[in-house]
């Protein structure tokens, strides 16, 4: 008999007082329609459900922290060999407008986190995972760009860590739904909970501080 894998809240439940949210790299290059060859045409349609989310976390006194990515050496390595345009452009380098978030959508608060990160992982070369411990985190809200690349690297890594991944469907986004909902299934089935942004609201509304 093959074994039974836990799903949804059988798995595990949200709670206010135990949640950090972490909003993945909505950075002008991935975000800006029509500019790099690195942009998302998808990632436009995520924002309303990003700031939906990022407004019910800041009402309750959920953290929140940020991440940007900065492609540039000497952090970049092998990114830089990878995507030549990164290093001939200086796509997502430290002080450039590719690297600074999107301006049309909500911004951080002096109190929020920003965590600057050189690989897709946000764990990988930073502070996240003293920041989560000192905040007593228990479950990690994952959401923004890109579903299989940076949100993905870091939900597995999150779990490697023993920290409760929710990963949302419609606040992630990618180019093609075909990864999309490759990654979706590979986190529900292994790595975490995969919510929609109304049952991530709806579950952590109904949790107690």
């Amino acid at each position: 008999m093959e074994p039974k894998n836990l799903y949804g809240r059988d798995f595990f439940a949200l709670e206010k007082k135990s949640t950090v949210l972490l909003v993945v790299d909505m950075q002008n290059d991935f975000v800006e329609q029509g500019g790099s060859f690195t942009s998302f045409p998808k990632s436009i349609g995520i924002i309303p459900n990003i700031e939906k989310i990022i407004s019910f976390a800041r009402s309750n006194f959920i953290p929140v922290i940020w991440t940007l990515c900065d492609h540039g050496p000497p952090g970049g390595g092998l990114l830089l060999k990878k995507f030549p345009p990164i290093r001939d452009q200086k796509v997502l380098w430290l002080n450039t407008k590719s690297f600074e978030l999107y301006p049309r959508m909500t911004q951080p608060l002096p109190s929020e986190y920003k965590i600057i990160k050189p690989k897709y992982d946000a764990f990988f070369g930073t502070n996240l995972e003293s920041i989560l411990k000192n905040l007593r985190t228990e479950s990690l809200i994952i959401m923004g760009i890109s579903t299989e690349v940076c949100c993905e690297s870091t939900a597995r890594s999150a779990f490697h860590r023993d920290f409760q991944v929710a990963f949302v469907s419609d606040a992630t986004a990618t180019r093609t739904d075909g990864a999309h909902n490759a990654t979706l299934r590979a986190i529900d089935n292994y790595f975490g909970r995969v919510l929609t942004t109304e049952e991530l609201l709806s579950e952590l509304a109904e949790s107690k501080r």
